[in-house]
């Protein structure tokens, strides 16, 4: 028997009692009954006594509550030829607050503290003894252990006016052993429409009103033995989805921006256009090479077909033609069936690229290697690649962020997610790979620690910068590292600041840190989603203060309050941004682009609400293929996503009275015109487990200390 206490499941108060165990096998169940002295039947099981002696039984259960009186009845003996004496055997005490009387073997009291006890008890007399056991099991609450109903608690979830149907739990015949079982509501209603079989359990019906987080709880009973079982509801008001748009055809481009000019000559139309027969091409981002030359991420993978991804790296020249010297016709395949996200530079041309790979129905987080010239780099980690630890068993794993860090080294950010208790949990790793692509074992410890969000940035000092945002509250913790993985003390409060704001990327030009933020203004509800103003907010690097020289007291105002949501933002050499985001409305999501100069201003000659892009009859309506600026021009690529064909975009253009600096890729920081950080697909599987096993990562205390909350101002 495991002295382990379960959770989710109760006795009634009236059922509070004593089970017998003989071994491990169950001989019989009783319980308090109500109106009777408390005194259940122990049953029979094995004796262990001496010569001539009998005792029954030899081992039994007591469940009890702290501040409520119990009772444990004495074993029955026989064999002895005079009333014998109660103790204990010295193996334990009993649990706090009980006592046994030695004259009658009975043990009365209330328990003061939860816990599980084994205590062995002796029954002397005859110069012999018999020994026996009890397993105290104390509680703070009336949670039944051992009503083995699967599941625990259930979750009903529907839209109104149309059938629903929520199956009963199986009790577990082990405990209920009085015959059939009974289901009655204990307490809550359950929603309108819908009915309980109190035989069976199961709840059905058609819902005929919302009832969104209401809870339902079931006495689950066999007249003897009985405890609690819940539904949570989520009945929502019904939705027919508009029809799905009929399949877009790409061409010409153009915008909603009487300032943007497309250069016709690039791609096709003016539009750079990556197809291949059969397969669907998805851009994940994109970088100005070490050499001045466009780099741009792709997936290509059979429509519906999980598995058969694989990525590809295109090289365009500086006026945006593709450079047919570059692999095949301009473009390398990464070996290994993979979906790679991520792309950084070192100083020596080589190009690493992070994601996942997939074998079968899984994917594991990877990294990869190609020269300068698109071939694999064998010389690095295994062959090319890196992988990392296994999580626990059960778990999944992914690649959630990629950065440089110094002297050829990369930071990987790994996101571990448990989902097999109910809700996912999800914890994150930060690893040190070293430039020969082996895990760096002085960072952190054995090589990663613990982090607390799913984003990173490094700046050119190697510190790394990694934060999470709450979508509920809207706002953000940030925790930077330096080099070595230890927590930057001196930034914000103890290493953490912490913005009331959503941060969705952070660049680091000179001793400031910039961070793209969304302040929420309002919620969204049926009748559209919430209102957000988009800002951009200066810092001093390290120590996390708000710089209060930059535009309105530290804060620019990229977007009044709308739709408009950031993804991230790229750095130019003259100190202005590419902004890229999303805007989301009924008619369905688009990607957007705004420039904002060294001072903070928003481009006048591009729309306030954000420059779109269409190709042909193709919206895109996204942008997460990053910009960048080459040859005086800007470029951004992203696309639009349709099940099964996606139209992968890039475009060309220049912005009246907004120059294009040359952008360079530093080899030291994470590049400055790398796209920032994107979620995978929802096509990508939960990550299989890692053959390795590592040592527990120090963990950042940043949720242990108040972080300093930098000021945002009021849309």
């Amino acid at each position: 028997m495991s002295p382990s206490l379960s959770s989710g499941r109760r006795f009634r108060r009236s059922l509070l009692g004593l089970a017998v165990i003989a071994g491990s096998m169950v001989v019989t169940k009783a319980a308090y009954a109500s109106g009777t002295d408390g005194t259940p039947n122990l049953g029979v099981a094995s004796s262990n006594c001496g010569n001539g002696l009998s005792l029954s039984p030899q081992q039994a259960s007591a469940f009890g509550i702290v501040g409520e009186p119990m009772t444990v009845p004495a074993p029955t003996i026989s064999g002895y030829t005079s009333a014998p004496t109660f103790s204990s055997g010295g193996v334990s005490p009993l649990p706090a607050g009980l006592s046994m009387d030695a004259s009658t073997g009975r043990v009365t009291g209330t328990p003061t503290a939860t816990g599980f006890t084994n205590f062995v008890a002796e029954a002397q007399g005859n110069n012999e003894n018999c020994s026996y056991q009890i397993l105290f099991y104390i509680q703070a609450d009336r949670t039944c252990m051992y009503a083995q109903i699967s599941p625990a608690e259930e979750y009903g979830s529907g839209t109104v006016g149309n059938p629903l149907t929520v199956q009963a739990p199986q009790p577990d015949s082990a405990f209920f052993t009085n015959g059939p079982v009974t289901f009655t509501v204990l307490s809550g209603i359950l929603p309108a429409g819908l009915s309980l079989n109190s035989s069976t359990g199961s709840v059905t019906g058609t819902p005929t009103q919302p009832a969104n987080g209401s809870v339902v709880v079931f006495t689950v009973s066999d007249g003897a033995n009985e405890c609690e079982w819940k539904i949570t509801f989520s009945i929502m008001n019904s939705y027919t989805p508009p029809p799905m748009p009929p399949s877009c055809t790409t061409g010409a481009p153009s915008s909603n921006a009487s300032g943007v000019t497309f250069d016709s000559n690039f791609g096709t139309s003016g539009v750079w256009t990556p197809v291949e027969s059969g397969k669907s091409i998805m851009i994940f981002d994109s970088i100005v090479g070490n050499d001045g030359k466009g780099y741009v991420l792709a997936t290509v993978e059979t429509p519906m077909s999980f598995g058969t991804a694989v990525s590809r790296l295109y090289r365009l020249n500086t006026d945006g033609s593709s450079d047919s010297t570059w692999g095949t016709n301009g473009f390398v395949n990464v070996p290994g069936n993979n979906m790679l996200q991520w792309i950084v530079q070192g100083s020596n041309g080589s190009f690493s690229l992070g994601g996942s790979t997939y074998s079968g129905q899984s994917s594991v987080p990877v990294l990869v290697r190609l020269t300068s010239t698109g071939a694999l780099d064998t010389s690095w980690g295994n062959s090319g690649t890196v992988s990392f630890p296994a999580p626990p068993s059960g778990s999944s794993q992914n690649l959630a962020s990629l950065a440089t860090g110094p002297s050829g080294s990369l930071y990987a950010l790994i996101e571990t997610g448990d989902c097999s208790q109910g809700p996912c949990v999800y914890t994150f790793s930060l690893y040190k790979v070293s430039s020969a692509g082996a895990i760096d074992t002085n960072f952190g410890t054995n090589g990663a620690l613990t982090a607390t969000g799913r984003n990173m940035r490094a700046d050119s000092t190697g510190a790394i910068y990694v934060w999470d945002s709450d979508w509920n509250t809207g706002t953000s913790t940030m925790t930077k590292f330096d080099a070595s993985g230890s927590v930057a003390g001196s930034f914000g409060s103890n290493g953490a600041l912490a913005p009331g704001a959503e941060i969705s990327d952070a660049e680091f030009i000179g001793t400031h840190m910039y961070l793209l933020m969304s302040v929420r203004v309002s919620s969204g509800d049926m009748n559209g989603p919430p209102s957000y103003r988009v800002i951009i907010a200066r810092y001093d690097r390290t120590t996390g203060a708000l710089d209060a020289n930059f535009a309105n007291a530290g804060l620019s105002t990229v977007f009044a309050p709308g739709g408009n949501r950031p993804t991230g933002f790229v750095a130019q050499s003259d100190g202005s941004f590419v902004v890229l985001g999303n805007s989301f409305a009924m008619s369905g999501p688009a990607g957007w682009l705004q420039v904002v100069d060294s001072a903070g201003t928003p481009s006048a000659n591009l729309p306030s609400t954000g420059t779109t892009f269409t190709s042909g009859s193709c919206a895109a309506d996204n942008l997460r293929g990053g910009a960048f600026t080459m040859g005086g021009s800007f470029f951004a690529f992203g696309g639009k996503y349709q099940m099964g064909n996606n139209a992968p975009m890039g475009f060309k253009f220049t912005i009246s009275g907004v120059s294009a600096p040359v952008t360079t890729a530093p080899a030291t920081t994470a590049p400055a015109t790398t796209a920032p950080a994107t979620t995978a697909p929802a096509t990508t599987a939960p990550a299989t487990t890692a053959p390795a096993t590592t040592a527990p990562a120090t963990t950042a205390p940043a949720t242990t200390a108040p972080a300093t909350t930098a000021p945002v101002a009021a849309p």
